[in-house]
């Protein structure tokens, strides 16, 4: 505004002069006053306004930019033949097409989501069914004691009821890691109830081996179920 010339205004900021010019350049604008006049003027906003955009396109391309045949054959397997871009970049790496260069899947998908080819956008991608996933529980696979009898293989002699000695033994499991590993003498039918932090077999031999030492009870046999 003060008419100043452009090696003056460039030593007071203690820049150069070509840096003034270029700012000078780029802050040049057509601005209409309050008469419907045209002017040119400079503003700093509107220099700043193009610096930034100029900033905004700074950065790395995508090394396929001057590879316009794999362009095509990318725009042509995923936009008309309704490959996936995974399925049309594994048979460029299995050899099946050769290219002066080659990408990786999620390059592909960069290059689609940011608008990189000319007939193919995110629409022309295949859609993911909307199907519901079947749900599946998980299985407990039941223990096979393969080292113990049968309980067929019990004597007669223990349904009688008549002799003392011969326990049924189960575990009962809560909503926690804890559970009560719960005995039961059949001719008596004293019951034994022991808390144990977990139903792993190590806790279980524990506890029968602080019972059995007590000395308090005659165990002749046990009978358990499956899972005990």
């Amino acid at each position: 505004k003060a008419r100043q010339k452009k090696g003056k205004i460039a030593k007071l900021l203690g820049m150069s002069e070509r840096t003034i010019r270029r700012e000078i350049k780029d802050g040049k604008c057509i601005q209409r006053d309050s008469e419907l006049r045209d002017r040119l003027v400079c503003r700093a906003d509107y220099a700043q306004r193009v610096h930034e955009e100029r900033a905004s396109n700074k950065g790395r391309g995508f090394k396929i930019g001057h590879d316009h045949a794999l362009c095509r054959h990318l725009e042509q397997k995923i936009g008309v033949e309704k490959y996936s871009p995974d399925a049309a970049i594994g048979e460029i790496r299995r050899g099946k097409y050769r290219f002066a260069e080659t990408l990786c899947t999620k390059t592909a998908y960069n290059m689609i989501d940011r608008g990189f080819f000319l007939n193919l956008t995110n629409a022309d991608l295949p859609v993911k069914r909307a199907g519901k996933k079947r749900l599946y529980r998980p299985v407990r696979r039941a223990l096979n004691h393969r080292g113990g009898k049968s309980i067929t293989e019990r004597p007669k002699k223990v349904d009688s009821r008549r002799q003392t000695g011969h326990w049924e033994m189960d575990l009962v499991v809560g909503s926690t890691k804890e559970c009560l590993l719960v005995m039961s003498e059949r001719a008596s039918r004293l019951e034994l109830v022991r808390r144990l932090p977990d139903k792993e077999q190590t806790y279980v031999a524990a506890a029968l081996d602080g019972i059995e030492r007590e000395g308090k009870y005659r165990f002749l046999t046990i009978t358990t179920d499956n899972g005990s």
